[in-house]
């Protein structure tokens, strides 16, 4: 026997992106009541425990558009992070134990399902070549209630979540754009090629003329107190074999963090760890919507992609989530993708081709349509001054190149633009304790992200990459460093600062 559950979609309003080639092209979604590119999850129900008390099932249904799966090219797909949060009662939000084991999990044909060994949740896609809306009809999860601690006749609520997530396949990779960016990575003083990663060993960083690895510092660029602990350009250290380097296989999500899916993890955070976490003075600033009323956290621009955000803020919404930061190497991989050589000055894009959306239909409260012909991204230029980040996803639509869509090789979106990329970076010794561990779904109880080698709360290091709409257009080049190694504690939050979570694949 089952009971309806209540649920709160994790509303991924995002305009959808496609396979990431010269020319992306597909047939356009059905109608179906569902906003392209919006994870979709509904008519969730949660049945009885088992006889034993170990287990319940988590049944619902899910859709997005613009979904694919290539078997050329990149060889990717899209996806979906599906996770679930329960309260028994009136208690406490807690993340859900899924079973590690697939066999325990129900999937429809033509459905893919990926099931990490934590149980911290499930990939889904496509089984098979294709493109277009992805729907799956009665999706079945065994959630191992008993090893979370639920009585078998305990009265539970459910919220399942799903995030838009693209596969970022194993492989090599360069890192540096042969010097034309602000710090970016070169294989000697005198050498301006770029870092060629191979694998996952560990990597000597010398001061070194040619043929090596050689560090360009941030604060050659921006010598700031934002950038004090960084190392000097020239300075010699080891990048752990743990540290991720962009080779190993990872999910990246597929666009900025949006106002809603942060409102949607302010609502299952307590009191106290919601007050680290949301600073209500933000509230109608440079299109920040998001607002607090007795108790509950909503926006009236679920769409929009999400600023106001500490580093902190990201790393603790990552660890909610099961996610984890990316380090400033993933962040060249997802862009340029595994082997491509790089163009001197690109974007994410992988061109140097620019335009400035300076100009978008309606005001404030109405930007999801572009009006200015061929822009492809968003940023600060002469005589225009960006007051609001657009919606994420905003520049894709379907037969658009990946060029105009703004989209890296892999199909992400906006890596270049509107809001930064928070990473981990290579050039902070607190940056390179960093490894691959996924966020376990908890948070501390002041509301910070607690897993161990993680930056934390003083946001030493971490850095930005991407630029943003309140930097110039060349910052927003791919391999440009000229904030890759800054420390912002939590509690400065700006509009630029947006956030992006990866999560490492099996």
């Amino acid at each position: 026997m089952t009971r309806p559950a209540r649920v709160t979609l994790s509303l991924c309003l995002l305009l959808g992106g496609g396979a990431c080639f010269d020319d992306i092209v597909g047939p356009g979604d059905a109608e179906a009541g569902i906003l392209t590119g919006n994870v979709d999850v509904r008519e969730v129900t949660v049945a009885s425990s088992d006889a034993g008390g170990r287990y319940r099932t988590i049944t619902f249904d899910v859709a997005w558009g613009h979904s694919w799966r290539r078997s050329e090219g990149p060889a990717n797909w899209d996806a979906a992070w599906i996770f679930v949060k329960f309260r028994v009662g009136s208690g406490e939000w807690r993340h859900a134990t899924l079973s590690s084991g697939a066999a325990s999990h129900r999937v429809p044909q033509g459905v893919a399902l990926d099931v990490p060994a934590d149980g911290r949740g499930v990939f889904l896609f496509r089984n098979d070549p294709g493109s277009g809306e992805f729907r799956a009809s009665d999706v079945s999860l065994r959630w191992e209630s008993g090893a979370d601690g639920v009585a078998a006749d305990a009265s539970v609520d459910v919220r399942v979540f799903g995030l838009p997530m693209v596969y970022i396949p194993e492989g090599p990779l360069f890192a540096g754009d042969n010097g034309a960016s602000g710090a970016s990575l070169t294989r000697g003083s005198g050498d301006n090629r770029p870092w060629p990663i191979t694998g996952e060993g560990a990597i000597e960083v010398t001061d070194v003329v040619a043929n090596g690895f050689y560090y360009r510092s941030s604060r050659d660029v921006w010598s700031d107190v934002w950038n004090a602990g960084e190392d000097l350009t020239g300075a010699s250290f080891t990048i752990p074999a743990a540290f991720p380097k962009g080779f190993r296989a990872i999910y990246s999500m597929r666009y900025e963090l949006t106002q809603q899916q942060y409102a949607d993890f302010l609502n299952t955070l307590t009191p106290a760890q919601a007050a680290n976490r949301y600073d209500p003075l933000n509230y109608g600033k440079f299109g920040y919507t998001i607002q607090e009323r007795g108790g509950v956290f909503s926006t009236a621009h679920p769409e929009r992609a999400c600023g106001f955000l500490s580093p902190a803020d990201g790393f603790a919404y990552a660890d909610w989530a099961g996610l984890r930061p990316m380090s400033e190497l993933e962040f060249e991989k997802i862009a340029r993708g595994s082997g491509n050589s790089p163009v001197a000055g690109e974007y994410a894009w992988g061109t140097t081709y620019l335009r400035n959306a300076v100009s978008v239909a309606g005001d404030e409260t109405d930007r999801t349509r572009l009006t200015s012909l061929g822009a492809n991204s968003f940023f600060l230029e002469a005589g225009y001054q960006p007051q609001f980040p657009l919606n994420a996803g905003i520049f894709f639509e379907v037969g658009k190149t990946r060029e105009r869509s703004g989209a890296t090789y892999y199909g992400v979106l906006e890596m270049s633009g509107n809001l930064n990329e928070t990473c981990v970076s290579v050039g902070s010794p607190y940056g390179r304790t960093f490894t691959y561990r996924n966020g376990d779904g908890r948070l501390s109880a002041d509301g910070f992200a607690d897993e161990g080698g993680w930056p934390q709360r003083d946001g030493k290091g971490a850095g930005y990459r991407g630029g943003t709409l309140a930097r110039e257009g060349e910052l927003l080049r791919l391999s440009d460093r000229s904030e890759a190694a800054v420390e912002i504690d939590a509690a400065h939050r700006h509009i630029p600062w947006g956030f992006r979570g990866v999560r490492t694949a099996q």
